[in-house]
């Protein structure tokens, strides 16, 4: 329908639509990327996400042990928990403290 035409309404009598006109292009807010704020924003979300992961493997492991039988054979258990603890916690410690280690080297940097 363009500025000219009518509409009928529910009475039977003939409406001019009002015209409809798009927002100015000025009234949009416009900034500049910023592509170091969203470094900064992901930096601290893995390292975050690191520290959780070791304190949630420091967790499971205590409440493995606690959870344990004091008997003859918890001694296979503990052995068995160390061995995993070898393979998974050392590269994930590794990881938090070199991401920690950046994330703070590149604050220290900016400053």
């Amino acid at each position: 329908m363009n500025d000219h035409e009518t509409k009928k309404v529910s009475t039977g009598h003939d409406v001019a639509s009002p015209p409809i006109s798009p927002p100015p292009v000025s009234a949009i807010p416009t900034r500049q990327y910023n592509h170091q704020k969203e470094q900064e924003k992901a930096r601290r979300n893995v390292a975050y996400w690191l520290v959780w992961i070791v304190a949630s493997i420091i967790f499971l492991a205590f409440a493995y042990l606690w959870t344990l039988p004091l008997t003859r054979g918890t001694r296979e258990y503990v052995d068995n928990l160390v061995q995993v603890l070898q393979i998974v916690f050392a590269p994930i410690i590794t990881l938090a403290g070199t991401a920690i280690g950046y994330y703070f080297g590149a604050n220290a940097s900016q400053r």
